[in-house]
């Protein structure tokens, strides 16, 4: 006779689904608090009479409108799994904070308004205090972007810092360039306190952090290398990309200080090459 086996207490489904309607109620609370703490911040500049840059007013936006995304994601969850006759009762909150939002984006595009607006030209009068005098600093060159990949890196941080260096804008206009360059995987690296803080010597450390591990610029140029397609039929155009990748790649490790060995003439499918 087989041995009677103690019973699995399970916890009841209503108990499950208590606990999982609390979570969704914190986290949506989570995040109107979160856009109530940038309220906090954009009425507290206003009554100091401090400037915000406008990098920082771009982080704000695109905090707002994520917090938006979760808030109304958790709510539908809610209202879901709310009882029939108390979904009711989940009105007031999304009212409250639709409230708070549009305060809230009506605050930032006013700053946006500010920062982007250009400056009024005005007739200098006759005083005892010199004229204030605005320049707007031009580069000469579209400012290069940074997508996030490692072997662009070098290339992107040459090119940025040649036209920072000869630019006369003040640290926090140069982090504005700077964050408004990262593209792709590089957006949001930079970090809100940086930002706040216009803190420019501190951006680029996170990034060379992030970015400037040689060993990995090394792998991903060698993984180009051994990623690289082969040609199914001739093709001059597609022969010309083939041979430009390898260069490119090619040239960057020569850059890199990575000791190559075996190289041969181009052939029609690539460069042979040995990493040494």
């Amino acid at each position: 006779m087989p041995p009677k086996r103690t019973p699995v207490k399970k916890v009841p489904d209503s108990v499950e689904c208590e606990a999982q309607l609390g979570a969704l109620v914190h986290n949506r609370g989570l995040a109107q608090r979160n856009v109530a703490r940038i309220l906090t911040i954009l009425k507290q500049a206003e009554l100091d009479r401090s400037e915000l840059s406008p990098a920082q007013v771009k982080v704000y936006q695109r905090s707002v409108e994520t917090e938006k995304a979760e808030f109304i994601r958790m709510h539908q969850e809610i209202v879901a799994q709310s009882p029939a006759d108390k979904r009711d009762e989940q009105d007031d909150p999304y009212l409250q904070f639709m409230h708070l939002y549009e305060e809230v984006s009506v605050l930032l595009e006013s700053w946006n308004e500010k920062l982007t607006a250009p400056p009024t030209q005005q007739q200098p009068c006759v005083t005892n205090q010199q004229p204030i005098i605005v320049q707007s600093q031009s580069f000469g060159a579209p400012l290069p972007t940074f997508d996030g990949h490692y072997e662009a890196w070098p290339r992107f941080k040459a090119m940025f810092q040649d036209l920072m260096q000869r630019s006369s804008d003040s640290d926090a206009v140069k982090l504005y360039h700077l964050e408004n360059s990262l593209k792709g995987d590089a957006t949001g690296v930079i970090d809100l306190q940086t930002l706040q803080d216009n803190n420019y010597q501190r951006a680029w450390d996170i990034l060379e952090e992030r970015f400037g591990n040689k060993r990995l610029i090394l792998e991903s140029h060698i993984l180009g290398l051994l990623n690289l397609k082969q040609m199914a039929r001739r093709s001059s155009k597609k022969l010309r990309r083939l041979v430009d990748e390898c260069t490119r790649h090619v040239e960057n490790l020569i850059k890199l200080g990575q000791p190559l060995a075996g190289m041969s003439e181009l052939r029609g499918d690539c460069t042979h090459w040995r990493i040494g």
